[in-house]
């Protein structure tokens, strides 16, 4: 048997104790009799009246709480309804009263039309909650297939544009009527492979999405080097990013984290990655780390355009880009910080959008901090020196990528 909690439970004998003493008072006050007759019929709609309206004061300040609704807004949304509810049952209170008083044998007779009139209203309630859920389904749902066509449009665009120039640069080597010199057959072949990269790291990012969201294989966190780590993921896109400026600054102290050092590195480049993306040539990239309690925040800053403050909330959903136009000049899925955050989430990480205005934007990623390293990723004499001197293991600061 479902029972009422006892904080419910309180709350309506509460509200039914306020009603009935405001009710009583305005009763009594304008002149109302304890045996009912005609003459006391406007004093008792008008403490009816009361009544209607404390309890749906106490009800909508309790509801609008609990929803963090303004209690106006709320009380409008179903005046009407209550409104009419409680007209009906006034109507057929002084019948009640009047029988009662000549036998209370009436009571349960004329408790009925109250009984039919609340459980017609108990049906009316969820009808109209099962109507709005399944309006806010079919809106879901259309919102789904939307996002699945522009989805499925979008992936066969992505994945079309590098399979189509491998094909293309391959069936020109192929030729047989043509003889190419050996560095147009490595210029295209060069080409090839960049595309073949590129087709690969979208085939990632479908993979990635699809583990982050069906959880099949949990991460397993483990001490690593956090500056190491950063020095592998901005290594690698310096040799790609040749036109932008790195500058990396790593505070005094930053050592261990915990987490999954693989994840962790595809959170970092993805966020480095996109930076550079998203911000003109010969910009500057600046990578910050640094302690913040018993954890390390890693900040990632360009000089892009930013992002429009009304599409900032929206940068970490699926498939979400800022600029989702046919001539967009940046290619990509809307994967990347979607998958940082799923990442980051499961390894008890927090990635955030710390500021992005006409100067440019700014990710920030909390890491916990591990108290005690991995024995077998390093001794414990590098782990100091490394401890002491971050130097030691970051790419050359201040200095462009060549």
């Amino acid at each position: 048997m479902h029972r009422k909690p006892a904080w419910k439970l309180s709350f309506n004998v509460g509200q039914c104790s306020i009603g009935t003493a405001a009710a009583g008072l305005v009763y009594f006050g304008l002149g109302g009799s304890h045996l009912m007759g005609p003459a006391d019929l406007f004093p008792f709609f008008l403490a009816a009246i009361v009544r209607f309206i404390l309890n749906n004061m106490i009800t909508g300040a309790g509801v609008g709480m609990a929803e963090e609704r303004p209690l106006l807004s709320y009380l409008k949304g179903d005046l009407l309804f209550q409104a009419a509810t409680a007209g009906m049952l006034m109507a057929l209170s002084p019948l009640v009263v009047l029988a009662t008083q000549r036998s209370l044998l009436f009571a349960p007779l004329m408790a009925s039309p109250i009984l039919a009139v609340y459980l017609a209203t108990s049906i009316s309630v969820r009808n109209s909650q099962l109507v709005e859920r399944l309006e806010e389904s079919l809106a879901d749902l259309h919102e789904a297939n939307r996002l699945k066509d522009e989805f499925i449009a979008m992936v066969s665009h992505e994945l079309r544009t590098p399979l189509t120039s491998i094909q293309g640069y391959i069936k020109t080597l192929l030729r047989p009527e043509v003889r190419w010199s050996e560095e147009d057959s490595l210029s295209f072949l060069g080409t090839a492979d960049r595309q073949s990269d590129r087709l690969r790291y979208l085939i990632e990012q479908l993979l990635a999405v699809v583990g982050a969201d069906t959880h099949r294989q949990p991460l397993v966190l483990e001490p690593a080097f956090l500056p190491d780590i950063l020095r592998e993921a901005i290594g690698e896109l310096m040799d790609v990013k040749q036109s932008h400026h790195f500058e990396v600054r790593i505070g005094e102290g930053v050592g261990f984290v915990l987490t999954e050092p693989r994840k962790l590195h595809q959170i970092l480049s993805n966020l480095i990655e996109n930076a550079a993306k998203y911000s003109p040539a010969g910009s500057a990239i600046t990578v910050v780390a640094e302690p913040a309690g018993n954890r390390v925040d890693v900040s990632v800053e360009d000089e892009g355009t930013g992002i429009p403050s009304e599409l900032q909330a929206k940068v970490f959903e699926r498939f979400y880009q800022v600029d989702q136009s046919s001539t967009r000049f940046v290619g990509g899925l809307g994967l990347g910080l979607y998958i940082c955050r799923r990442f980051a989430e499961a390894m008890g990480a927090e990635l955030w959008l710390d500021r992005s205005d006409q100067r440019g934007s700014k990710f920030c990623i909390r890491i916990p901090v591990s108290e005690v390293p991995d024995p077998g990723s390093v001794d414990d004499d590098q782990a100091d020196a490394k401890a002491k001197d971050p130097q030691s293991s970051r790419p050359r600061v201040g200095v462009p990528a060549t």
